[in-house]
């Protein structure tokens, strides 16, 4: 079990640093969404640096496993060495095999918590670990309310551009006087005919009750 343990701690020492080194984390960093998956959970939060350290260190170890291993009628591996030689190599290999995705899954745990924590800290936002929301949903619907707020300013921005505009066609809408051509740019910008609907529907009901007189 003591050897167990160092096995999982030497591998988590090993990619913990590997992880801090090749993830670089800033207000803008994209959270991590795995919370524990072994090996694969690496790939998912795309710190392949650690992936390529246990997918390594797995198949390494498994490969070795099975070439120690006491297969035959005498209980000999594949090597021929003498079991007092290779069922202690055996069993090493085999609990370091046991030990990677052990290793894989808690340090995928603490650079998810790292990392997001991190994040989350960097936008000064509030995070209720009592909460049903995880520490990644909360940094996404951060990054939804700010893109909608963006495009919000944007928005208002163009449609403060276009004011003049938008009053030109508001009156000739009114008047009845806009031209096809007008009434094709209005309906193909969706901003302008956000802003003119009841306009729009002014002069078509006025258009059809003069067609119809």
């Amino acid at each position: 079990m003591n050897k167990f343990k160092k096995i999982i701690a030497l591998i988590l020492m090993t990619t913990t640093l590997s992880s801090c080194v090749t993830l670089h984390i800033d207000k803008d960093s994209a959270p991590l969404v795995d919370f524990g998956t072994p090996i694969v959970g690496h790939f998912r939060n795309k710190d392949y640096a650690a992936a390529g350290v246990f997918t390594s260190l797995f198949l390494s170890f498994l490969v070795c496993t099975f070439v120690f291993a006491p297969i035959g009628s005498d209980q000999k591996s594949l090597t021929g060495l003498d079991t007092k030689i290779s069922d202690p190599l055996f069993f090493s290999f085999l609990g370091a095999t046991l030990a990677t995705p052990v290793a894989s899954t808690i340090e995928t745990v603490c650079v998810y918590h790292y990392v997001n924590q991190k994040i989350i800290d960097e936008n000064g936002l509030f995070f209720d670990p009592h909460d049903k929301l995880k520490k990644y949903e909360v940094i996404n619907a951060f990054r939804a309310d700010e893109e909608r707020r963006i495009e919000e300013e944007s928005n208002r921005a163009q449609l403060e551009l276009y004011r003049k505009e938008i009053e030109a066609y508001r009156q000739k809408l009114i008047d009845g006087t806009i031209t096809d051509e007008e009434l094709i740019f209005i309906e193909k910008s969706e901003m302008i005919r956000n802003e003119l609907q009841t306009e729009i529907g002014y002069y078509y009901l006025n258009k059809a009750r003069k067609v119809n007189e």
